[in-house]
């Protein structure tokens, strides 16, 4: 469930990034993506998941967590926002969307003597999903327009702390987002793909295809899992750079190097920091 969790966060921020930007709490607004890229931490190489700009200049680097966060992933983390803020020259700020226990794991880490590395936690098992599915009940069935964060409720709530049976609770999620007549046709769309990962994640396999029916998507997760990979390669070519990122001179030329024929120079510069002119004559 670990592995499809991810992709449906992956899957969330490609299709509806300034949405769930906005349900996170975020100041200002979503302004661009930048490309995710491998992060060398003693001597093991990551992928970041998620980093994008927001419109007052400051970038937000996001991780998705099952699992509790501890010295090792903390110090992950550090490494993401250091080598972030030095690549493109700007203030970088640590999110880590936990689905996990509140009470296991590590929320903050003293990296040296002066620094202090305090990551921006959404806990999603602190949030209430029954006061949420609550609401949820009330507007849709007396025909009330939700607004953006509710309607990310739809998919969000199985995720939250909430009682009963986990089925019971998606299935009934799926009945209320197909009665809902008032979220726009494109939202709509996408969170109804969002569903289709929320069905796979909680319920059974047998009970599966009946819900597909009820939110009338025919679509199999093997085809968003297919989405997700041309996305990924897609941002390879675009500069998300293979193997060990070490900020070393050498590296940086060698990777603006084979990104000059797929991509604009000015492209080149944001991505390895190195300058228009030095680029141009490799």
């Amino acid at each position: 469930m670990k592995n499809l969790e991810d992709k449906f966060f992956k899957y969330y921020w490609e299709k509806l990034p300034k949405e769930l930007h906005y349900y996170i709490g975020e100041p200002g607004n979503y302004k661009k993506k930048y490309p995710t890229e491998i992060v060398t931490v003693n001597n093991e190489n990551f992928i970041m998941d998620q980093l994008y700009e927001r419109d007052d200049g400051l970038l937000n680097n996001v991780e998705s967590q099952s699992s509790p966060t501890y010295k090792k992933e903390l110090l992950r983390f550090n490494d993401y926002q250091r080598h972030s803020s030095i690549n493109y020259k700007k203030p970088v700020n640590t999110i880590i969307l936990y689905t996990g226990n509140p009470n296991h794991g590590l929320y903050e880490l003293w990296v040296s003597e002066t620094n202090l590395l305090k990551p921006k936690y959404i806990i999603f098992k602190e949030m209430n999903g029954n006061i949420k599915l609550n609401n949820l009940r009330y507007k849709i069935n007396n025909n009330l327009s939700l607004n953006c964060i509710e309607a990310q409720d739809l998919v969000l709530i199985p995720l939250m702390n909430i009682d009963g049976n986990i089925e019971d609770i998606v299935e009934e999620l799926c009945h209320l987002m197909k009665k809902d007549k008032s979220i726009n046709d494109d939202l709509k769309f996408e969170l109804l793909k969002l569903e289709v990962f929320i069905i796979n994640m909680f319920v059974r396999k047998e009970k599966r295809k009946n819900l597909f029916r009820v939110i009338g998507m025919n679509i199999r997760l093997d085809n968003l899992e297919e989405d997700l990979n041309n996305w990924e390669t897609e941002i390879l070519n675009k500069g998300k750079i293979e193997g060990k990122i070490e900020g070393k001179q050498e590296a940086l030329e060698e990777i603006a190097k084979r990104l000059k024929e797929k991509i604009s120079i000015e492209e080149i510069n944001e991505i390895t920091g190195l300058s228009i002119e030095k680029i141009e004559r490799l």
